[in-house]
């Protein structure tokens, strides 16, 4: 029986060495069949779900089998000691993290190193590390904070400067710091920085009352000063009158000027602008053009012509009066004189907008322009394709496709694939960020490997970002990455369903208004691809046959691009021209129909060159530009839409 036990007991230690071996080999195996990223990505999710200690087990993991992205895996196994407590391991990580030069990372390290010393090390030492990453990143107001509230205990003085500082420039910490600031003991020259900073950042309500308050309280040698940061504020939110009133009273006659004529006080703006000629004020030159310009508009070419004229002698506006007199001659019937001008400016710079306009005046005067026209081939500006538009003159021949394999060849193309792969969404933009900010000391093929890869998973603003870094870098075939055939199967459909609408005309826009950034929100409320305002959507939604339940609907691809293309439609419908489409896409229907109707153009390139919103005009030459490059990235030299023929 003895021998049987010590038999049966032997067997059972037998038995568990074997399911021992098989775990061993079981977990072996796994890891070899899994990839080191594996264990990366697995890290960064546990550390988001605040799993410290299975975070730091796959991130240790990771260490241990590869180093390509160590830099992200040490940041965040520090981030799980800080949580951890174990301080001492997450300085010694960070420190492995400073001994990579072209790290993205370097900020987030220092900015969790200042965060433990703060809480652990000696106020000298978090001092030191302060005062060394504020020298680099001085607006940090979230370190300088920290700075200021160590400084108490050293240095009261230093720390109320740093406290006072941070109120100042108005940043995050504003509040924070004017718990440990005699408020009452600020200069006005301080409350007036701090008002200045409150403007800049649109804070207009909090700028005003400090400017308004402040007002109250000093003596008259900050009183002109006051009134100016007023009219600032004012002018900044377009209420130009209350402008006017308050560069009035700050003797700021220029800034006045301008609030007058924005507000249409244009009596007023003229007694100003003579005022200050009277004081041989140079900026008085600046305001007599933009109302030669205003006469001009609105009929008075007598009026504006005198201005002009006047303006030529004066060397800084002469280049710019000698056009506007050529303009003023060419819109009232004179192309003859016009084209004096035009080819006079030509001559002396060289633009290539003189010439289109020489060749476009001496046509219309009946003269002979071809001897110019081999001077408008070389398609790199707005005029020259304008040019070649409007003669449907053939673009240029099928570009032959890139025939180089793109294989990733540099470090940074395959940090950036591993991170794309693993979908490690914050990750991949700082290092989008790098590679793109180091473009021009790439080889070219690894910026076409770059472009490659961001374009394939569909992150065309990055591949356009990158591809426009490395311009000039004698980098072939970017324009397929600069002009991108972008959610295909979207921009087809919508071009299918509109006949004024082709597939490149939609792309146009889309890359001017987003970058085909999917989620793009602007200033104003815009939204998508598209950057559709919600008054739009509900104008187009039942056109398009479109059922938007939730705001967020309009952000899909599909819908976002059948109802901006819808609206396109409707527009070139309304104008039954696609550049005045274009135009009312970006500046509204009423005013492009305002500038019709006063200019009476009779040509749709008068129309463009005569726009009065800069910001318009710049828009509409752009997306012409980039409908000629998309057409000749896709091999077309006849365009299947006639983009400047107008029908009346």
């Amino acid at each position: 029986m003895r021998r049987f036990y010590t038999w049966d007991t032997n067997m059972v230690s037998l038995n568990n060495f074997f399911v021992l071996l098989i775990v061993l080999f079981t977990a072996i195996n796994v890891e070899a069949d899994t990839s080191p990223y594996d264990d990366l990505k697995n890290g960064y999710t546990m550390l988001s779900k605040k799993e410290y200690l299975k975070a730091k087990t796959y991130l240790d993991r990771y260490l241990a089998r590869d180093k390509l992205l160590a830099d992200y895996a040490l940041l965040w196994r520090a981030t799980t000691y800080e949580h951890l407590k174990e301080t001492d391991k997450a300085l010694a990580d960070i420190a492995q993290i400073k001994n990579y030069p072209s790290t993205p990372l370097i900020k987030k390290a220092l900015t969790l190193e200042i965060n433990i010393l703060n809480k652990t090390a000696p106020p000298l030492v978090t001092i030191k590390a302060a005062e060394g990453y504020l020298k680099r990143y001085p607006s940090d107001d979230s370190v300088r904070y920290i700075y200021a509230t160590l400084l108490e205990k050293t240095a009261a003085q230093k720390a109320k400067r740093e406290f006072l500082n941070i109120y100042v420039d108005a940043g995050t910490y504003s509040k924070d710091a004017i718990n440990h600031i005699n408020k009452a003991a600020l200069t006005p020259d301080e409350h007036l920085k701090r008002a200045a900073n409150l403007t800049k950042q649109a804070k207009y309500k909090e700028a005003e009352d400090t400017l308004k308050v402040l007002l109250s309280l000093t003596d008259e040698s900050y009183k002109n000063t006051i009134y100016n940061a007023l009219g600032q504020c004012k002018f900044n939110q377009r209420q130009y009158k209350e402008a006017a009133e308050y560069f009035s009273n700050s003797k700021n006659l220029y800034m006045k000027a301008r609030a007058e004529f924005r507000s249409g006080n244009y009596d007023a703006f003229e007694s100003t602008v003579g005022a200050l000629l009277n004081e041989n004020n140079p900026k008085a030159y600046e305001l007599q053009m933009i109302y030669g310009i205003h006469k001009r508009r609105n009929g008075d070419v007598k009026g504006a012509l005198e201005v002009f004229n006047t303006l030529q002698g004066v060397t800084a506006f002469k280049e710019e009066a000698t056009w506007n007199i050529g303009w003023s001659y060419y819109l009232t019937g004179r192309p003859k004189e016009a084209s004096e001008f035009f080819n006079e400016l030509y001559n002396n710079y060289g633009k290539t907008k003189y010439l289109y306009w020489t060749i476009r005046s001496l046509e219309a005067s009946k003269g002979s322009a071809s001897h110019l026209y081999a001077k408008m081939t070389a398609l790199n500006d707005f005029y020259t394709v304008l040019f070649h538009l409007q003669r449907q003159i053939p673009i240029q021949k099928p570009i032959p496709p890139n025939g180089a394999t793109n294989t990733p060849v540099n470090v940074l193309i395959k940090r950036l694939s591993v991170l794309l792969d693993y979908k490690l969404e914050s990750a991949f933009r700082l290092e989008v960020a790098q590679f793109t900010k180091n473009a021009k000391k790439l080889k070219p093929a690894d910026i076409i490997a770059g472009c490659e890869l961001l374009s394939k998973a569909s992150h065309h603003r990055y591949s356009i970002a990158l591809a426009e870094a490395a311009a000039g870098s004698n980098t072939p075939d970017l324009n397929r990455f600069l002009y991108p055939y972008a959610f295909k199967q979207e921009v087809n459909a919508a071009a299918n369903k509109f006949s004024t609408l082709n597939p490149y005309l939609i792309l146009s826009i889309i890359r001017q208004e987003s970058r085909f950034q999917e989620d793009a929100i602007s200033k104003a409320g815009a939204k998508g691809l598209m950057q559709l305002m919600p008054d739009t959507v509900k104008r187009v939604a039942n056109k398009a046959a479109i059922n938007i339940k939730h705001s967020g609907d309009v952000f899909a691809p599909n819908k976002n691009i059948l109802l901006g293309s819808s609206f396109l439609d409707l527009l070139i419908n309304k104008f039954n021209c696609i550049p005045h489409a274009i135009a009312a896409y970006n500046a509204g229907e009423g005013i492009v129909n305002k500038w019709l109707i006063k200019g009476r153009y009779l040509n749709v390139d008068e129309f463009i060159e005569d726009i009065p919103y800069d910001e318009t005009k710049n828009y509409v030459a752009k997306v012409m530009l980039f409908y000629s490059w998309y057409l000749r990235t896709n091999g077309f030299t006849k365009e299947p839409i006639n983009i400047t023929h107008c029908l009346s």
